[in-house]
């Protein structure tokens, strides 16, 4: 159906004020029960972008757009690993003892192949509990296990302010990290926790 003028859509707006034609039907989503226009379907449009066909037209918007403006696409992606490959070349240098793999595998293995902080097992990445962005070292005292979502939520934040204020903040796991950890690394335990820990 072509899009009406605008001569159009100001009659049908007069019609609808003058009480002549019906409102608009205001239809639910199937997910977030949120009334919407139907133009994405069934859905409205914050939902419709999480189903199969919203994604794929989400990714090729984005392959567009980089077809486009390749050079805004390109500077940003050299900016983003240059910033990143930075960071990690400023960790080695100033490492005093180089991480191995051998090495990782054993601090994954003392937290159990599990989150540090909140003990989940899936999607476990290496977490530089001092960001590498605040002056850590990229060596085995300053790296722990962590999942996808604590990675992301912690950040480049103090490890001890962030990880006290989370809703799954646990003494024991607190306890472990520093013990594992160095006094730089994670900080002094505070009398309130230390008293709660084994």
């Amino acid at each position: 159906m072509p899009d009406p003028t605008a001569a159009e859509r100001a009659k049908r707006y007069r019609d609808r004020k003058s009480g002549r034609l019906p409102p608009p039907v205001q239809l639910l989503c199937l997910t977030c029960g949120k009334n919407h226009s139907g133009a994405r379907g069934q859905y409205c449009c914050r939902c419709w972008l999480k189903t199969d066909e919203g994604r794929k037209w989400q990714r090729n918007r984005v392959k567009v757009f980089r077809v486009s403006n390749p050079e805004s696409t390109a500077r940003n992606t050299y900016e983003t690993n240059r910033r990143r490959g930075a960071f990690r070349r400023a960790g080695r240098r100033n490492a005093l003892v180089p991480l191995t793999r051998q090495q990782l595998q054993q601090r994954f293995s003392l937290f159990g192949n599990r989150c540090a902080y909140c003990g989940n097992s899936d999607r476990v990445s290496i977490d530089h509990v001092m960001p590498l962005s605040k002056g850590g070292l990229d060596e085995h005292s300053n790296i722990v296990p962590a999942c996808k979502t604590c990675n992301s939520s912690k950040n480049s934040k103090d490890v001890e302010s962030w990880y006290l204020a989370q809703p799954f903040f646990c003494p024991a796991r607190w306890a472990k990290l520093q013990r594992h950890c160095g006094e730089q690394v994670c900080g002094q335990l505070s009398l309130a926790i230390s008293g709660a820990t084994q």
